[in-house]
């Protein structure tokens, strides 16, 4: 689901992820965006617009706490709108290394790490 343009530098080796869950008030948060994800794909038409993902690639970034608080605050602000009715709205950036093609052959599973997670109370967004 990528264009080929976003292959310049890839990272192969140890790789991050947004991950965006909805809580509707009863402290159980569901996803509503995973970045790469065809299942959770909320705003998807935005995240995977080229520009955006590269300041998502910034946010996900260890040490760069700046913009990861920058898109948590346009992400609050889009699901407050988007989702009315919903009281809070977690974002993460998930790590993982990338398993060889034969361990995900295998069915070696993801050891994936939350290293910034933020969880932003929507009706301040509203």
């Amino acid at each position: 689901f990528q264009s080929w343009r976003m292959f310049s530098t890839p990272n192969t080796e140890r790789v991050a992820r947004l991950v965006v869950e909805l809580d509707q008030g009863d402290g159980d948060y569901q996803p509503i965006y995973v970045a790469r994800s065809s299942t959770y794909t909320w705003r998807r038409h935005q995240f995977d617009h080229d520009r955006m993902r590269k300041l998502v690639a910034r946010g996900v970034r260890p040490g760069k706490g700046k913009y990861f608080h920058a898109l948590g605050r346009w992400i609050a602000k889009t699901a407050a709108q988007d989702f009315p009715d919903a009281a809070r709205v977690r974002v993460k950036a998930e790590h993982f290394i990338l398993e060889t093609p034969e361990e995900w052959i295998a069915g070696k599973e993801l050891a994936v790490e939350v290293r910034s997670e933020k969880i932003y109370e929507l009706e301040r967004f509203r």
